[in-house]
């Protein structure tokens, strides 16, 4: 689409707009179908800054479309957390120049606590297992997000609040269905949609087939489970034993050989770390580390 301009525009999928009607329009939530998804290996960028690389200023290049499957869905329901309910009504009062009230306490705690509200798209493959959630927002209007085709990583557990990928899932067809997260609380918003996801090639080689890539890398992940959860387990043993050690300083019957015995817990529990992680002090300087779990 020209303008009279200089810009063009250009849509790569408007299949929502053509399947957009009344129906859509008078619903709270419209999840809309979503398109076969290609399956492969996104290629890495040149160089080492992203887009162009190293190629000069005067290499032209254009963002790929959006790696994975695309769920977009209209909402024509303002969405509110607690606090803008409150905040909406307060406001009316004082349209109506009528007393707002203080909020209760019970009630502010709550409305710190909820969190954001967010719209989660829980996806299972064709036997019903569980795959993913992706989570988009719920502002009014039309939105598009994208799953990556990939597990969640286990190692996000020690991540915080970020979330990473995994291995790729197998080509085949998925479900996702589409639900209101409101703090993890999760409403089922009564809109689903099946879509495939299909390799981009076929190989010229022989290889393995799907079932078996995908039993090496759902082993890989269980393992790369296990071995999270013993980092996790390291960790709290490591914690509760500095804690140990504080408690013996203070306390005022303590004595020498419980001290010298909780160091020595400690000793070992930082050589079971060395030999998963390998040594800090060599990362500090970029020197190779032995190879660890």
């Amino acid at each position: 689409m020209a303008t009279f301009g200089r810009g063009i525009y250009i849509l790569d999928d408007i299949s929502p707009l053509r399947n957009m009607d009344k129906n859509a329009l008078v619903k709270d939530f419209k999840l809309f179908d979503t398109p076969k998804a290609n399956w492969f290996i996104p290629r890495s960028h040149l160089g080492f800054e992203p887009g162009k690389g190293d190629q000069g200023a005067g290499f032209f290049t254009a963002d790929n479309p959006t790696f994975g499957a695309s769920f977009t869905y209209l909402i024509n329901k303002e969405v509110k957390t607690l606090k803008e309910k409150r905040k909406a009504n307060e406001k009316i009062n004082l349209d109506k120049k009528l007393p707002v009230s203080f909020p209760a306490w019970d009630q502010l705690h709550q409305e710190e606590t909820e969190g954001k509200l967010s719209v989660a798209f829980i996806i299972k493959d064709q036997k019903g297992q569980y795959i993913r959630t992706v989570n988009g927002p719920v502002g009014k209007g039309i939105h598009r997000i994208y799953w990556d085709l990939k597990h969640v990583d286990a190692a996000s557990i020690l991540a915080g609040d970020s979330e990473r990928s995994s291995m790729l899932a197998m080509p085949g067809k998925y479900t996702a269905s589409m639900y209101l997260d409101s703090s993890g609380i999760l409403t089922d918003l009564g809109q689903s949609t099946t879509f495939e996801v299909v390799p981009l090639r076929k190989n010229s080689i022989q290889k393995a087939s799907y079932a078996d890539v995908a039993g090496f890398w759902r082993q890989l992940e269980n393992t790369a489970m296990e071995s999270t959860g013993l980092q996790i387990k390291h960790n709290l043993l490591k914690s509760f034993g500095q804690k140990i050690h504080k408690s013996l300083q203070t306390y005022p019957g303590w004595n020498a050989s419980d001290l010298s015995n909780i160091n020595s817990l400690l000793n070992q529990l930082d050589k079971i770390n060395v030999a998963m992680n390998g040594l800090t002090i060599k990362d500090q300087v970029g020197e190779k580390n032995n190879p660890t779990i």
